[in-house]
């Protein structure tokens, strides 16, 4: 019996039995192991069929109602609200699930219908029995609802939105979410949108974003806790968490920090094929919150591997960064204006360069003419001096300037216009990375969104769309990037009096 054949007869024995069926006694009737099952159960699901989980086994709903999968992200405090909304306008929760860069599709049988039954799941999460799916995916997460009828699954949608827990869509969304696609999941309320959308995502390109910078631990002495990151390094975990194909070229120390930050972009399937090994100690920052989650740096390393051997991009690395589609670096990565000269003009190489909030106008000259993308940190600026650096910055050769500033507007500008885009106050946990989590999610939106047609007079339209698109995207990730501890939501305990067991010293 072949895998479909089977498929097919596990659907004809829960499609004609009144009672649940165990996974057991399915694999019995079929002579093949119950992971066996497990799978099948799983591919039928993603063909459509519509298949719940109970106590007892499994269970064939053959409901006429109709079925939307919604794709939300919200705070932990706002699961409840989000329930009660659905189940109040008589939708019918049936599952949870995250589509996971290294775990794939996660999910959960959920079946709520009422606010008892909200009130069970939330009591169980509470009782520490297990933690909330979407965490693993920064927030953003699925929910398969079924109701009566498709009207009243526009009027969940529409609350949805209006509450502001509907996410935007991405190219990479699992196929559960794609064959909905065109049933008015997305966030948009018009179908003329929708199609068009729907369209434009055929178009997307996959892209591929390099960080070249310093891997870092980020230590929390009075927390016990210790966390991967780096600025790049953050930069292209964010990208790869979006769907992007993220490389990083650095260097490991021979120390326990140095494999817990390989060994997190390896589960990340971020490419570190050109990264080196040295003795010597891993970089390390040793972090103190303060109450609104913003972060004071106590002290850091200035004598570990990446600064005693830096990249030198030789001709083989510089072949690596060409399969890039943008390597991304900064003022911290110990990568000199002259080395970002060379990649630009001897190379060809489009660059990001984070010039965080310490630069200098010397900095601007010497770096501006060569990157295409800048970001600056502007929280100690007003609005009239933003504007006059993103221009300067401009005006020298950048393609597009970013300044961000907390939680205050940002502002950009591309040489014909300044962008303003609101950002969404959040109470944070932690701060720690947010601003390298937007170069991430700005990057990966903009470069895979679809480009205008040159011969069609709408470039300029669409690249002002591009950068519009970008900036909320980003935004919008970075805002769930500050609910969670750390700058990528990776911790490990650590216990300070074992210290010299973490970083060479």
């Amino acid at each position: 019996m072949t895998g479909s054949e089977r498929r097919k007869k596990i659907t004809e024995l829960l499609g004609s039995s009144r009672e649940a069926l165990s996974g057991r006694s399915l694999a019995s009737k079929l002579n093949v192991s119950r992971q066996v099952i497990v799978q099948d159960i799983a591919l039928l699901r993603a063909e459509g069929q519509n298949v719940v989980s109970t106590n007892t086994g499994y269970m064939l709903i053959k409901s006429k109602n109709a079925v939307r999968v919604f794709k939300a992200v919200h705070k932990e405090e706002e699961v409840g609200d989000e329930l009660k909304l659905i189940v109040d306008l008589g939708g019918i929760v049936r599952d949870v699930f995250v589509s996971h860069r290294v775990y794939g599709t996660v999910r959960a049988e959920l079946n709520i219908g009422s606010r008892m039954d909200i009130e069970k799941f939330l009591s169980d999460i509470m009782s520490g029995k297990s933690s909330l799916l979407m965490n693993i995916t920064s927030g953003y997460h699925y929910h398969t609802v079924e109701a009566n009828s498709e009207e009243l699954l526009d009027i969940i949608q529409d609350k949805l939105k209006e509450r502001g827990y509907l996410a935007p869509l991405q190219d990479y969304e699992p196929v559960d979410f794609k064959k909905n696609r065109d049933a008015g999941v997305s966030c948009g309320a018009e179908k003329a949108k929708e199609e068009e959308s729907a369209s434009e995502a055929e178009t997307r390109k996959k892209v591929r974003i390099l960080g070249a910078g310093v891997a870092t631990m980020d230590i929390y002495p009075d927390k016990k806790r210790m966390y991967p990151g780096g600025n790049e390094y953050n930069v292209v975990c964010n990208a790869a968490l979006l769907g992007a194909e993220a490389g990083f070229i650095g260097v490991f120390g021979n120390d326990l920090a140095g494999e817990i930050l390989e060994k997190t972009l390896r589960d990340l399937n971020v490419d570190i094929t050109k990264c080196r090994h040295e003795k010597g100690s891993s970089g390390y920052s040793l972090v103190k919150l303060k109450d609104d989650g913003d972060r004071i740096f106590l002290a850091w390393n200035q004598e570990g591997v990446t600064d005693l051997h830096p990249v030198k991009f030789t001709d083989d690395e510089v072949e690596y960064v060409k399969s890039f589609n943008v390597i991304t670096t900064g003022r911290v990565a110990d990568v000199t204006p002259e080395t970002i000269r060379r990649l630009h003009e001897e190379h060809g190489i489009d660059i990001c360069y984070d010039f965080h909030s310490a630069f200098t106008g010397e900095d601007i000259e010497k770096i501006a003419p060569h990157i295409k993308y800048g970001f600056f940190s502007c929280s100690h600026l007003d609005e009239e001096a933003i504007r006059e650096l993103l221009k300067d910055a401009v005006d020298r050769g950048c393609l597009v300037a970013v300044g961000t500033r907390g939680c205050d507007p940002i502002i950009a500008y591309d040489g014909e216009e300044y962008y303003i885009h609101e950002v969404e106050k959040r109470e944070a946990k932690d701060a720690l990375g947010a601003g390298d989590s937007f170069i991430g999610a700005f990057l990966t939106e903009y470069l895979s969104c679809p480009e205008g047609n040159p011969g069609a007079g709408n470039e300029r339209m669409d690249s002002r769309n591009r950068i519009k698109r970008a900036l909320k995207a980003a935004a919008d990730h970075a805002a769930t990037v500050v609910l969670k501890e750390g700058s990528i939501g990776m911790g490990y305990d650590y216990d300070p009096p074992s210290f010299s067991e973490v970083i060479n010293k």
